[in-house]
């Protein structure tokens, strides 16, 4: 006895109908639309970081200050042996800034890496990138890919890591 016995034409025909709706919405979605992401928070938002630009994530790690620089230059750290700048990805973003960070990611974009304090990082996930809503006209357009249905904005590492606006190549007199 089979499992679809039980079943009436119509009730057949209902789940063909759904089956077909499914296998059509997956086909839709193609692989390079998706990209996935590890879920962080800095200056009270939410924030995705795509995992092809991470490296590390380090929980309390020390960062040295470094006077004389701007307001999102939070230091640089001793990253495996690396001396690396650290960014404070709240300042960046314009977002609320906490005093308490701590998680820094590193992340890489060509051959240029830099890291992030960030309140905290959560899961990863996936991210379909054709249902990204607009960034809206008061943040920073090259930062951001897009905003989630659950208001979670996708980072463009590139747009920031290779921003030449964050070089800091200054002379002290």
């Amino acid at each position: 006895m089979s499992f679809y016995e039980h079943f009436s034409e119509q009730e057949l025909a209902i789940l063909r109908a759904r089956a077909e709706r499914i296998a059509n919405t997956q086909d839709e979605v193609k692989q390079g639309d998706m990209v996935s992401v590890l879920v962080i928070q800095a200056g009270g938002e939410t924030y995705g970081l795509p995992m092809d630009s991470l490296m590390a994530v380090y929980m309390e790690h020390t960062i040295i200050p470094v006077p004389c620089v701007p307001s999102y230059v939070a230091g640089i750290a001793n990253i495996r042996g690396e001396i690396m700048p650290v960014f404070d990805l709240a300042v960046l973003l314009k977002a609320p800034v906490s005093e308490t960070k701590h998680a820094l990611i590193v992340a890489s974009s060509n051959e240029n890496s830099v890291a992030f304090c960030v309140e905290s990082v959560g899961e990863s996930r996936t991210v379909q990138l054709s249902s990204l809503q607009a960034v809206p006209p008061m943040l920073n357009e090259a930062y951001l890919q897009g905003i989630s249905a659950d208001g979670m904005a996708l980072l463009n590492m590139e747009g920031i890591i290779n921003d030449p606006a964050l070089i800091v190549d200054e002379a002290i007199s």
